[in-house]
């Protein structure tokens, strides 16, 4: 990636990964084919938003996060959605979870 893109994501070279986006769970947002790049840097949902997640095949999905828990709660639970509709939320826990980075953008080919 060109100096001039990472500095506009705010992220330097070592720091950034990129992963091709297959199917439909983040449309409208993320397309089936797109580039997504993460900031490997953030590994906790705060603030919520879009976020890369090993998933349980060794693969990696991109997911909308959330912390749902109470602040003080002894167990931090994250809601996991997808922007697209058909596809169901799910509720884990952050211990269950691997979080790749933070969503910084894409690229659309």
């Amino acid at each position: 990636m060109p100096e001039w893109m990472l500095s506009r994501m705010g992220v330097r070279a070592p720091h950034v990964a990129a992963f091709p986006s297959q199917g439909d769970s983040m449309t409208p947002t993320i397309n089936d084919g797109d580039v997504v790049f993460v900031d490997t840097r953030h590994r906790v949902p705060s603030p919520p938003g879009i976020y890369a997640l090993a998933d349980e095949f060794g693969g990696v999905i991109v997911k909308r996060l959330e912390v749902t828990s109470r602040p003080g709660e002894e167990t931090i639970t994250v809601r996991i959605s997808s922007d697209n509709p058909r596809h169901l939320d799910r509720e884990l826990t952050l211990e269950e979870i691997t979080i790749v980075g933070r969503y910084i953008g894409r690229f659309t080919i």
